[in-house]
């Protein structure tokens, strides 16, 4: 699949009979739909296949009408034209729109989602590492460039064949720039006094880890998450060093959560990481992916709205 500016002019190259090459526009014809792979309050995704490249893509479907209180409307397009630039994010291959539905094209990861390792917990000290460090380099990312996340959970980390992590699902993100500007709209902070958005993220991959080092806990003997960690007794797999991990990302001072002051990269649970590797891709996974390709598990047929 040509990888391009994700946009609604995005079209595909084909070559004639006659050897030359023509440009052939994205629509809704030009794949064949399968079944539903999830679905969420402002769309839903779907296993398609290019009927021109022959490759298997993801489609997100996303009604216009749930758009329209974001002026330039296009927000995750937006994020989406910027992930290739990461090997840790979901890429945008294209876009294309109908009257009622805009569709965003996106590679196909097979892995499955974090949620399935999540309800195996608690996990290996090394997976732990591996898959916080790689989550970790996709939320820097997405913040160099301006962006809060603000759904950072399992189901939106998916896993490729090879165990290594993918950030999906921009829906809810926020993209800030150097003028002061979300979305379309003044910077959130200018409106409401709130100068950390980013710290929502950080906390958000405590609860992840949280999740993954520990059985499920009963938090409603508990106010916070805070709380819940301060009042856990350490073990093999809840060390004291990962307790004070996430004392520092559920910190409830956003201003002091770890990732807002102080490098996260530098906390004494990555020692053994090396980071250029990690960033690389090269750092083998410890997870064992099933060979079977996770999206086909899915069986509920599409209704492709035009």
């Amino acid at each position: 699949m040509k990888k391009a500016k994700l946009d609604t002019e995005h079209s595909h190259t084909k070559t004639s009979e006659e050897g030359k090459m023509t440009t052939v526009p994205l629509t809704v014809d030009k794949f064949t739909f399968h079944h539903v792979l999830g679905t969420g309050s402002f769309g839903m995704v779907m296993l398609a296949t290019d009927s021109i490249q022959k490759e298997r893509v993801a489609i997100k479907a996303v009604k216009k009408q749930v758009m329209t209180w974001n002026k330039e409307e296009i927000t995750e397009g937006k994020i989406l034209q910027m992930t290739h630039e990461s090997i840790f994010l979901v890429h945008g291959y294209g876009a294309f729109h109908t009257e009622t539905y805009l569709y965003y094209v996106m590679e196909l990861v097979t892995g499955g989602t974090l949620d399935v390792f999540e309800e195996r917990a608690p996990l290996s000290l090394c997976t732990v590492q591996f898959l916080v460090a790689e989550i970790v380099c996709g939320v820097q990312f997405l913040h160099s460039k301006g962006i809060i996340h603000r759904d950072l959970k399992y189901d939106n980390i998916l896993l490729t064949s090879q165990g290594h992590i993918k950030i999906t699902d921009f829906g809810l993100s926020f993209r800030i720039t150097k003028e002061g500007y979300f979305n379309g709209t003044p910077a959130l902070e200018k409106i409401i006094g709130e100068p950390y958005l980013a710290a929502d993220d950080w906390f958000n991959l405590g609860i992840i880890i949280n999740g993954l080092v520990s059985s499920p806990e009963n938090l409603e003997r508990f106010k916070t998450f805070i709380e819940l960690v301060e009042n856990r007794e350490t073990s093999e797999y809840f060390t004291p060093t990962i307790k004070d991990l996430l004392m520092g990302l559920l910190c409830k001072d956003k201003s002091l959560r770890l990732g807002i002051r102080g490098n996260i990269r530098e906390h004494d649970f990555f020692s053994s990481i090396n980071w250029e590797e990690v960033e690389s891709g090269k750092m083998t996974s410890p997870l064992k992916i099933s060979t079977k390709d996770a999206t086909d598990e899915y069986v509920t047929t599409p209704s492709v709205a035009r």
